[in-house]
């Protein structure tokens, strides 16, 4: 059985992933009509400017709609809410550890990727 904070955490994670869906899906159909709209313009650095210009402009309407109906959804009552997680002091070294790490990986990717020749993936 869900107490009171587990239930209103569970409406909140379900109003999110509908969210998400709906980001998804509209992200998807604006993607597609712009590809279709451009599919027959001539290949000239105007309509590539204009189309990454409008493929920014989709990417935002597709994240902002979702929230601004998130936002609408969520009763103010689930606000004051308390975490049981604090956030640990020493979080600051846990970002810097983990973009490390990324780093490290990068780059070993790099050296196996050059030792078989494939730095240029152009032809």
């Amino acid at each position: 059985m869900l107490n009171t904070n587990e239930r209103s955490f569970k409406k909140v994670m379900s109003r999110i992933g509908i969210a998400m869906l709906i980001f998804l899906g509209l992200y998807n159909v604006l993607s597609f009509a712009l590809v279709l709209a451009f599919e027959f313009v001539n290949e000239s650095v105007t309509s590539n400017v204009i189309y990454e210009l409008l493929s920014a402009l989709f990417y935002l309407v597709s994240f902002i709609v979702p929230a601004i109906i998130l936002n609408k959804t969520i009763d103010e009552d689930n606000s004051d809410a308390i975490l049981e997680k604090k956030i640990p002091a020493d979080i600051v070294e846990y970002i810097f550890a983990s973009i490390s790490v990324v780093l490290i990986v990068s780059y070993i990717n790099f050296i196996i990727v050059n030792s078989f020749g494939y730095s240029d993936f152009s032809s």
